[in-house]
Parts: structure tokens; sequence; C-alpha cells
């Protein structure tokens, strides 16, 4: 019986939102949630381990990586805006834009 009282205020819920609303609800679910974070990322090759720590946001759209660690690649930052993925190198002060053929799979 409890469900039948709540059925009319769902409903009147979903009907009070524009389509373009319920276009970015929906856009959104797919998408993930916007969210920051710290990462560790352990890389391992035959005789040597490396691990990264990053620091990461993203709204779901765009990205932006920052390297913390170690020590020799700190301050190397990554962006991605869709399909363009681009690269700031303190040590050459520059911003370089990578293209995606030189974004091979690894296989």
């Amino acid at each position: 019986m409890k469900k039948a009282l709540w059925l009319p205020f769902l409903l009147a819920l979903v009907l009070a939102q524009t389509p373009l609303e319920k276009l970015k609800a929906a856009l959104d679910r797919l998408r993930g949630p916007a969210h920051e974070g710290v990462y560790l990322i352990r890389v391992e090759r035959p005789g040597s381990e490396k691990v990264y720590r990053l620091k990461v946001y993203t709204d779901g759209e765009r990205a932006h990586l920052r390297v913390l660690e170690p020590k020799a690649e700190a301050g190397l930052t990554y962006l991605s805006l869709g399909q363009d993925l681009y690269l700031y190198d303190p040590r050459l002060g520059r911003t370089l834009r990578l293209p995606p053929s030189g974004r091979g799979s690894a296989s």
C-alpha cells in the first residue's frame, strides 16, 4: 500500500523535468559522476617496477592528470578533451598535442 502512495509523487517528479534535464541526467549516468582523487599505478616490466602517484580530476568528458611521483617525472600533466590529448612537460616549459596516430594500442 505504501508503494501506491509514492507513485503519484514519483510521476510528478519525472513529469516536472524538461527534456533537456532528462537528457543531461541520462548522459551523466553513462559518463559517470565528476570526481577527483589520487591514484597509485604500478608498472611492472621484466626486471623493473615503477610506481606512479597521479592526481586526477574528471567530469566525465574531460580529464586532467598530474604526475606527483616518481620525482623524475613529477609535474608532467595530461589533459584529455574528447579525442584531443595534451601533455605539459615542465622541463620543456611547453604544452604538446599528442596526435591520435601516435597513441597506438599496446598489444
